[in-house]
């Protein structure tokens, strides 16, 4: 694999070397397939959309084809019945993909695109070791098993999670700036220390930990690459993070919410979908209290200029909502109740 892969990256490196012809052009070739519509969607946060469709050109044969540049990002092709696969949409748009009807997870290849086909080989891999994984787990709990036996099964488990972060690692040295190992670092979790921090009488200090573990939770994310937004790993973190790795507490949120915008704002695209994310996320929250993060963004971001893309209509909304809100919030004052009897 390793020769391959190396294999690869000196023909991507003397592809991006060259001049990049203008526009896209993708070429799909799929065997037993002879009428469309095939579709080209796009991911965009935890949502997918359609960029293009194609009818055949020829039997099995669909292009698609324009004078501009594609966003970059990860990309779907969906056949007429709801068939689909994945691909790296980057630097090189215009190569040909060869599959068959049927058969995308197992026979697909690309010509022309390095990054797909290292792309696809990790893909096939992972999703072997998965299976090998998952088939461990399995005997695990299964009635019987001896405490050695269920370590012996742990064990395997960890050395194949090991090579699954091997082969991210052997990406993202052959193709450092592709999208894909922005993608593979992005969805890291930070790894506790080692030593662990332990407590005045000696044992794990599991706050401390988990502070840590907090604050290093963004460490792989590069704020600055918006292309991170065309792929469902920033919001499925988004929603991770504000969700359950910070305590839902109002003010621990609106801190955390704070200190993580400063971070967006390396990239203008990142920042906006960030602040509209946790927005509307506290907005529709059903948890108590989680309103007061609500009025806090709208006051602080919102009606102070900061999100400069937001209307004028939807500026009033916003406003009027909070100055509703507000009274109601916990730890407020109630506003006087007038009745008549």
């Amino acid at each position: 694999m390793k020769s391959i892969l190396a294999a690869l990256m000196l023909l991507f490196v003397s592809t991006i070397g060259a001049a990049q012809p203008v526009g896209h052009k993708i070429t799909v070739n799929i065997q037993d397939l002879d009428e469309g519509p095939v579709l080209l969607a796009y991911h965009f946060g935890n949502r997918q959309f359609i960029q293009d469709s194609a009818n055949v050109a020829s039997p099995g044969v669909f292009v698609f084809e324009s004078s501009e540049r594609l966003p970059a990002g990860i990309y779907l092709i969906v056949a007429p019945d709801q068939q689909l696969f994945e691909l790296i949409i980057d630097q090189t748009q215009h190569f040909a993909i060869y599959t068959r009807k049927g058969a995308f997870e197992t026979e697909t290849r690309f010509v022309g695109s390095p990054e797909n086909e290292a792309f696809f080989a990790y893909m096939q891999t992972v999703t072997d070791i998965g299976q090998q994984i998952f088939a461990l787990q399995s005997k695990m709990s299964v009635e019987g098993v001896t405490a050695d036996q269920r370590a012996n099964l742990s064990y395997e488990i960890q050395s194949l999670n090991k090579e699954i972060t091997a082969r991210q690692n052997q990406y993202i040295q052959l193709f450092p700036n592709c999208l894909f190992s922005l993608v593979l670092k992005a969805q890291r979790d930070p790894q506790p220390p080692v030593p662990p921090m332990l407590a005045a009488d000696g044992s794990i200090d599991q706050f401390a930990m988990y502070k840590h573990y907090v604050a290093n939770f963004w460490k792989n994310m590069n704020f600055s690459d918006a292309r991170i937004l065309r792929t469902p790993v920033f919001q499925n973190r988004l929603e991770r993070y504000f969700s359950s790795v910070v305590m839902q507490i109002p003010d621990s949120i609106i801190t955390a919410a704070d200190r993580f915008l400063e971070k967006a704002r390396a990239n203008k695209e990142i920042f906006r979908f960030s602040l509209w994310f946790i927005t509307s996320h506290f907005e529709r929250s059903q948890i108590m209290g989680h309103d007061a993060v609500f009025v806090h963004m709208v006051e602080k971001y919102y009606l102070t200029g900061q999100a400069d893309w937001a209307t004028q209509a939807t500026l009033n909304q916003l406003r009027e909502r909070v100055a509703r809100l507000k009274p109601l919030l916990i730890g407020k004052v109630a506003p006087n109740i007038q009745m008549f009897l």
